[in-house]
């Protein structure tokens, strides 16, 4: 019951203390997406509209800390006047003050609206890495609601970079993984969570910058 990006609708996804199974295997849910995975699980409402990437082993990252500009700021700016074609990029204040001492994330964001629609794109380039963080979402022609939104991460080369932040085009890249998908009818609040918590970035606290120094 895999979809073609090898999710797997939360419909055939058996709960029992806390611990997922499908077809008689224990499954855990994939590491990038582990954190929407319990929001989810707290919202009846939206568990069953879920698509979700599963292994079958527990595997677990530890990332440094990333600085940079959440996903979801991108989205409430595209919410707040869509018209056209947008185009915008998002870094932190003083970013290059951070490199070497954390991760450094730029953001480009893409907005296209259509006579029933705003189409809602965005990537996160990591400064040490080829690794991009992707989201993608529909929302209705007034921005009111979202209708569906996913999240996936890829390698992009500088030439790609630079195609996706000029020219506005889709570059899927290599080792291609979507990591969740969602599709209904939800607020733009529930949207703006699931992609922080897809790509959550570090708040500037003065803990974290007395740390860094």
């Amino acid at each position: 019951m895999y979809d073609k990006d090898r999710l797997l609708p939360t419909e055939y996804v058996s709960i029992d203390l806390g611990r997922f199974y499908y077809d008689g295997n224990e499954l855990f849910a994939a590491p990038e997406c582990r954190g929407i995975v319990d929001y989810l699980l707290q919202r009846k409402n939206l568990w069953p509209a879920a698509r979700l990437r599963f292994n079958l082993s527990d595997i677990r990252h530890k990332r440094a800390p990333i600085i940079g500009v959440p996903f979801g700021r991108a989205l409430r700016k595209a919410c707040e006047n869509p018209s056209g074609s947008q185009k915008s990029m998002f870094e932190v204040r003083d970013w290059a003050s951070y490199k070497g001492r954390a991760v450094v994330a730029t953001m480009y964001a893409h907005v296209q609206v259509t006579s029933d629609s705003v189409k809602f794109e965005a990537w996160q380039f990591l400064d040490i890495s080829a690794e991009t963080f992707y989201v993608h979402a529909i929302l209705d022609r007034n921005a009111e609601f979202v209708t569906h939104i996913d999240g996936a991460t890829m390698l992009h080369t500088e030439c790609q970079h630079t195609k996706i932040r000029d020219e506005a085009i889709k570059i899927k890249g290599d080792s291609y993984t979507k990591h969740f998908r969602l599709d209904g009818s939800f607020s733009i609040d529930v949207a703006e969570v699931l992609m922080d918590l897809y790509f959550p970035v570090q708040p500037l606290t003065q803990e974290f910058l007395t740390s860094t120094q």
